[in-house]
C-alpha cells in the first residue's frame, strides 16, 4: 500500500511539473509581444517606453499608433509589426551603423494597408541602420516602407530582403539601399493587385543600382534629383507595369540609365511618363533634361499604355545602336523633345545650338500624337550607316497628329524616298493638324500607308502645311479646306488609282518649281475617282496649284454631256504647258460621248470651249490640251471635259 501511495505521489508531482512548465512556456511566449507605449516619441532602448522591457532577442515589436523612435541599436528580434494606421519612424543610434535582425520563420515584417514604417535618415553619415530579414519568413508590405525620406542614400540606411519572401502591394520609397533578388522581393501579385517602387535619391551623381526584384506588377518611379544633378541608375528593370520619371526641379541635369544589354525589350504594361524642369530650348538636349540611355546596346521599348514627355527630352539610344520605341496608346509632348537620330548632327532650336547623338530609330504610336508648348521639338534625322546599311528614322503613327506649338523637323542626306519619314499607318481615318508647316529637307517625306486588312487609310489635313516629299504607299490624303505644298516635285512617290490626294474642299495641291522637262504628275482625285493632271513643257520654275471636284461651281449648258469633274489650275508665273486630264467611266454624264470632245474653261465671267480634242485610253481616259496662252496667275481657272456645246450654247 505504501509503495502504491509513493508511486501516486510521484505521478502527481510529475503532472504538476508538466503543468507548471507549460504555463511558463505560455507566459514566456506571451512575453515576446513587446508593445510600444512611449507616446509620440522616445528612445528605443528605454525600457519604460515598452510594455515589457527594452527590445531583446525574440521580441515581436508592435506599434499601434504614430511615433518617432530614436537611438535604435543593434539587436535581433523576431518581428516588426504595425497595426491600425500606425506611422512609425525609426532612427539609428548615433556614432555607428546598427542592425535590426528579424528572425521569425513565419512573419518577420508586417506593414498593413494604412501604415507607414520610415527608416529615417541619421544625423550624420555614420548614423545608419540596417534591417535584415534572416529567415524563411513570408512578409507583407501593404502600406508604406520608406528608407531615408530625404533621399540621402549615402547615409546607408539599408533593408536586406535576401531571405524569405516579401510581397509589396503597397509602396517602397527608397532613398537608401535595398539588397534583394527577384525571388525574395516581389512587387504586386497580379495586374489588378500592384505594388509601387519609388527611387527617391537626391544625391544622384554616381552609379545607383535598382534592387534586384520582380517588378512585373510594379509601378516604378524615379524622383528626387534636381538642378544640374546627373542621376545614373544601374540595374533598371526591364519589365514593369508603369514607369514614371518625376523630376520637375531637374533644370540642367539628366536621368541616365545604364546596364541594359543588347537584345532586351523594356516592357512597360501601361504608361510611361517623364516630367523634368526644362525652362528653355537650349536645356532640352541629350545632356540636359533628358531621359538618356547611356550604354551601347540595341534595346527595344514596348509601352502598353500612353507615353508623355513634359519639359524633358527622350533619347533612348546612342549613335550607331538602332532601337525601336512602340506606344500602344497616345504619345503627348508638352514642352518635350524627341531625338530620332542615327548620327551626330548639330541642330538649332530657339536660337540655341545643341549637338545631338543617337536616339530613337523607329517610333511607333498606335494611338494619337499631340505636341504643345513652344519648347517642344522633334528631330528626325538620317545621317549615318551601321553595318554598311544607311539607317532611316521612322515615326509610324496609327492615330491623329496634332501639333499646336514647337518644331517638328525632318532632315536627311540620303536617297529621297528611303530616308527619315513621318508615316501615317492607321487602319482607318487619321487627322493631321499643325500650327505651322513641318520643317523638312528635300530628301525627307511624309508617308501615308495602310496597315489594315480592309480598305485604305485616309489622312485628312486639319491645317495647311509644306512638305519636302510625300509617299502614298497605300491610302488617301484628303485636303479639305487646307493646302498642301510640296517643295520638291521629284519627291512624290507611289501614287496610284488607290493612293492619291483628295481635293475635297477649297484646299489645293501645289508643287513648287515645276520643271519644263519630263512629266510632272499631280496625283489628285475625288473621294471616289482618281483624276490626276500631268504637266509637260512650259516654262520651268513655276509653282502650280491644282484641285478637282465632282460638281461644277458654275452651271454648264448640258450637264449630261459632261464628265462630272471640275479641275482648277493656278500658276505663280507665266507658263504655257501641255496638260493631260484623266477621268474614269464612272465620271461620265449620261449621254457623254468620247467623240467631239472639248475642254471647257471658266475664267471668271463665262465659259469658253477649246477646239476638238482626242480621247485616249479606256477607263481611265485621258485628254491633253496644249495651252497657247499663259495659265492664270492671280485667280484659278476652272476646267471641265464635255462634248461640243456642253459648257455654252443656244
Amino acid at each position: 500500500m505504501k509503495n502504491l501511495q509513493t508511486q501516486h505521489l510521484k505521478l502527481v508531482k510529475q503532472k504538476m511539473f508538466l503543468l507548471l512548465f507549460c504555463t511558463l512556456c505560455t507566459l514566456i511566449g506571451n512575453a515576446q509581444t513587446n508593445t510600444w507605449q512611449g507616446g509620440s516619441s522616445g528612445g528605443f532602448t528605454n525600457g519604460s517606453n515598452w510594455s515589457l522591457h527594452a527590445p531583446q532577442a525574440g521580441d515581436t515589436l508592435v506599434f499601434n499608433g504614430n511615433t518617432s523612435v530614436t537611438g535604435v541599436s543593434t539587436v535581433s528580434i523576431a518581428q516588426i509589426k504595425l497595426t491600425g494606421t500606425a506611422s512609425v519612424s525609426l532612427q539609428s543610434l548615433t556614432g555607428a551603423k546598427h542592425t535590426l535582425t528579424l528572425t521569425s520563420t513565419t512573419t518577420a515584417l508586417s506593414i498593413p494597408t494604412g501604415c507607414t514604417l520610415d527608416l529615417a535618415t541619421g544625423v550624420a553619415a555614420t548614423d545608419s541602420m540596417i534591417v535584415t530579414i534572416s529567415s524563411t519568413s513570408t512578409n507583407t508590405i501593404a502600406g508604406n516602407l520608406i528608407l531615408d525620406s530625404t533621399g540621402l542614400g549615402k547615409y546607408g540606411n539599408t533593408v536586406n530582403f535576401n531571405a524569405g519572401v516579401t510581397t509589396v502591394t503597397g509602396t517602397i520609397t527608397n532613398g537608401g539601399v535595398i539588397v534583394s533578388n527577384a525571388t525574395n522581393l516581389v512587387f504586386g501579385t497580379s495586374s489588378s493587385n500592384l505594388g509601387n517602387y519609388v527611387f527617391n535619391r537626391v544625391d544622384g551623381t554616381g552609379n545607383i543600382s535598382f534592387p534586384t526584384a520582380n517588378y512585373t506588377n510594379a509601378n516604378v518611379t524615379i524622383q528626387g534629383i534636381s538642378g544640374s544633378t546627373i542621376g545614373q541608375y544601374n540595374n533598371v528593370p526591364i519589365s514593369m507595369n508603369s514607369y514614371t520619371i518625376n523630376c520637375p526641379n531637374l533644370t540642367t541635369g539628366r536621368v541616365q540609365v545604364n546596364g541594359i544589354t543588347s537584345g532586351n525589350t523594356v516592357t512597360i504594361a501601361k504608361d510611361f511618363t517623364i516630367t523634368m524642369g526644362a525652362t528653355s530650348g537650349s536645356n532640352l538636349t541629350t545632356s540636359a533634361n533628358a531621359y538618356y540611355f547611356g550604354a551601347n546596346a540595341v534595346v527595344n521599348y514596348s509601352i502598353g499604355g500612353n507615353a508623355s514627355i513634359t519639359n524633358a527630352a527622350l533619347q533612348t539610344s546612342r549613335s550607331g545602336w538602332p532601337n525601336t520605341f512602340s506606344v500602344t496608346g497616345n504619345l503627348t509632348l508638352n514642352n518635350g523633345a524627341l531625338y530620332m537620330l542615327t548620327g551626330n548632327p548639330t541642330a538649332t532650336y530657339n536660337g540655341s545650338s545643341a549637338t545631338l547623338s543617337g536616339g530613337i530609330y523607329n517610333l511607333t504610336v498606335n494611338g494619337n500624337y499631340s505636341q504643345s508648348g513652344s519648347l517642344s521639338k522633334v528631330f528626325l534625322n538620317d545621317e549615318s550607316t551601321v553595318g554598311g546599311t544607311t539607317n532611316a528614322t521612322n515615326f509610324n503613327l496609327a492615330g491623329n497628329f496634332t501639333k499646336t506649338a514647337g518644331s517638328f523637323t525632318f532632315d536627311a542626306s540620303t536617297t529621297a524616298g528611303s530616308s527619315a519619314a513621318l508615316k501615317f499607318a492607321g487602319t482607318g481615318g487619321q487627322m493631321l493638324s499643325t500650327d505651322v508647316a513641318l520643317t523638312t529637307s528635300s530628301n525627307t517625306f511624309l508617308e501615308i500607308a495602310n496597315n489594315g486588312i480592309a480598305g485604305n487609310n485616309t489622312v485628312t489635313l486639319g491645317s495647311s502645311f509644306t512638305l519636302g516629299g510625300l509617299k502614298l504607299a497605300s491610302g488617301l490624303c484628303a485636303l479639305g479646306a487646307n493646302n498642301l505644298i510640296l517643295t520638291n516635285a521629284a519627291n512624290l512617290f507611289n501614287y496610284s488609282s488607290s493612293s492619291y490626294i483628295v481635293t475635297n474642299g477649297s484646299g489645293t495641291l501645289t508643287i513648287n518649281g515645276v520643271p519644263s522637262v519630263g512629266n510632272t504628275v499631280f496625283p489628285i482625285g475625288t473621294a471616289t475617282s482618281y483624276a490626276p493632271l500631268t504637266f509637260t513643257g512650259g516654262t520651268a520654275g513655276a509653282n502650280i496649284s491644282v484641285g478637282v471636284g465632282s460638281t461644277f461651281t458654275h452651271a454648264v449648258n448640258t450637264a449630261t454631256k459632261a464628265v462630272n469633274l471640275q479641275w482648277s489650275i493656278l500658276a505663280s508665273a507665266a507658263t504655257q504647258p501641255n496638260v493631260t486630264f484623266q477621268y474614269n467611266t464612272a465620271d461620265q454624264g449620261g449621254v457623254y460621248s468620247a467623240s467631239n470632245v472639248v475642254l471647257g474653261s471658266y475664267s471668271g465671267t463665262a465659259y469658253s470651249e477649246s477646239g476638238l480634242l482626242t480621247v485616249s485610253g479606256s477607263n481611265p481616259f485621258t485628254v491633253t490640251q496644249s495651252f497657247t496662252t499663259n495659265l492664270p496667275t492671280s485667280t484659278a481657272n476652272l476646267y471641265g471635259i464635255g462634248n461640243v456645246g456642253t459648257f455654252f450654247g443656244p
